[in-house]
């Protein structure tokens, strides 16, 4: 049976450039799928982005994950190449 695909809500800003997507979240959900994802090297994860730009899902690879800097907010940066 193949596995269930989720798609991870993330609220807040978040920049698009071309084919790359890159937020900040300290969700530890969020944070921990998508370093998962990223040693697995999954080829589809997604995220739902929840901003005022209204909604937007989008699929696409983990490419890296960096914990927080030293201060506040502590928000681990997530960059992704997407295709959606």
């Amino acid at each position: 049976m193949p596995a269930l695909h989720r798609t991870y809500p993330m609220v807040g800003p978040y920049t698009r450039q071309g084919r790359t997507l890159t937020f900040r979240t300290d969700n530890s959900l969020l944070i921990f799928a998508s370093l998962k994802a990223l040693f697995r090297g999954t080829a589809n994860f997604s995220v739902m982005l929840i901003g005022s730009q209204g909604l937007k899902e989008v699929e696409g690879t983990v490419l890296s994950v960096s914990p927080p800097e030293e201060g506040r907010p502590r928000k681990w940066e997530i960059v992704m190449r997407v295709w959606t």
